[in-house]
Order: structure tokens, then C-alpha cells, then sequence
């Protein structure tokens, strides 16, 4: 049996359908969880009307947590595929949908000011997002759903590329490893600015999505090198 043609690292468990897809290409696949999610209790006692979603986490926490049928008359402001898609296929409804915090704040700044929000968020979440709408005079109420915690492991092999998918996860393999000539394939800007200094070796996929991540790595190392 041929050797595989790259070693891949992924810094969590991917989905079914984007690992066929790697191994199908013939690539090594190690899925390494470098983040582990503490689900908090959630305490949504105010209206639910209008909830602001940045990720699937706080989602699943949500879900584990408040009864369905008191969601299906809120309208979700979300980042992310991942999330919304989980949302619909829930039957719940999806107002807006952006791949980043700053321009979902930009679109209810500029379509739903005189809303009152719910942002179910993790103890890791970047500032920005509330940061813009409260300068803007939007009324948010914010509820902690999660806690992510480093997962640090130190890496007993080197691989050609790294599947990095949010900034706690390259601070928890960067603190027991050091960055090579690896490839670091990141699944949004967000990320791909926490590996800035550590190495050059950065591409961001396209779309912010796990999907596009592994789409990425593909081709990148399908293309013939000039």
C-alpha cells in the first residue's frame, strides 16, 4: 500500500464528510481535540425574541437547556454556517446570517437598532461584537453558555499541514509545541491572526467553515508547485 501524501494535523474532531474527503485524497489524518467545552447553566428568564448566536457551542448549551418550542418564535441573528444551518434544520428561523461578529454587529446596527437582543456567548468571546453595539445605543442582555479550556498535548510527530479552527485552539497547541515549516490552514481571520509572529505559513479558507477548511487543504496540496 502507497504511503499517504501528507500528514495532517486537525486541532478537533472533523465531521464525517470532510475526513472521507481527505482520506479519499490520500492524505494522514490525526484528529486531536486541543479545546474541551464546559457547558454552563443557562439562565434566560427575560423575552428570547431576538437571540445573537457566534457559535454552534453556545447553540448546543442553548438547546440543552431551554425547550424548543419557546425558540421557534425567536428570530436568530448568527455567525456562522454551521450554526445557521443547525438552526434550520431545527425549523427555527434565521433572521441574519454573517461570516463574522463585526459585520453581523454592522447589520443589526444598521436594520434592527430598535431591537433588544440575547447574546448567548463563551467565556472566549472576542469583545467586538457587544463592544459595537452597545456604542451604538443597542439594548443587549448577555448570557454565558459555555467555557472553552486549553487542552494542551505535546505533538510526538511532525505533520505537513495543521487544521486550526479558532484562536484557543492555536494557543493550546502552541503551548507545548513549536511551529515549523507546517502549513497552518485556518478557518477564518480571526484565527489566522492568533499564529501572526509564530509562523508565515498561514491560509485562511475562504468561507468560515469547516467545510471550506478541508476544501482548502485539498486543492493546496493538489496544485503542482512552479
Amino acid at each position: 500500500m502507497p504511503a499517504p501524501k501528507h500528514q495532517i494535523l486537525a486541532t478537533k474532531k472533523l465531521s464525517e464528510l470532510c475526513k472521507q474527503k481527505l482520506l479519499d485524497a490520500g492524505f494522514y489524518i490525526d484528529e486531536i481535540e486541543f479545546i474541551k467545552i464546559i457547558m454552563l447553566p443557562v439562565r434566560a428568564e427575560k423575552s428570547l425574541e431576538n437571540i445573537i448566536l457566534t457559535s454552534n457551542n453556545a447553540l448546543k448549551s442553548l438547546l440543552q437547556q431551554i425547550p424548543i418550542e419557546r425558540l421557534r418564535e425567536s428570530s436568530f441573528f448568527v455567525v456562522g454556517n454551521q450554526t445557521s444551518q443547525s438552526l434550520l434544520s431545527l425549523g427555527l428561523n434565521v433572521t441574519q446570517l454573517k461570516p463574522y461578529g463585526e459585520q453581523l454587529a454592522e447589520a443589526i446596527i444598521k436594520h434592527h437598532f430598535t431591537k433588544s437582543f440575547t447574546y448567548f456567548s463563551g467565556n472566549l468571546r472576542r469583545d467586538l461584537l457587544p463592544k459595537m453595539l452597545i456604542e451604538n445605543g443597542i439594548s443587549l442582555e448577555e448570557v454565558m453558555t459555555y467555557r472553552t479550556v486549553l487542552n494542551p498535548i505535546k505533538l510526538d510527530r511532525k505533520y505537513d499541514g495543521i487544521l486550526f479552527f479558532s484562536p484557543s485552539g492555536v494557543s493550546s497547541l502552541l503551548t507545548n509545541n513549536t511551529l515549523g515549516d507546517e502549513m497552518c490552514f485556518c478557518i477564518g481571520k480571526t484565527t489566522a491572526a492568533a499564529l501572526e509572529g509564530k509562523t508565515p505559513n498561514i491560509l485562511v479558507a475562504e468561507t468560515p467553515n469547516m467545510e471550506s477548511l478541508t476544501d482548502l487543504c485539498r486543492q493546496y496540496y493538489s496544485t503542482p508547485l512552479s
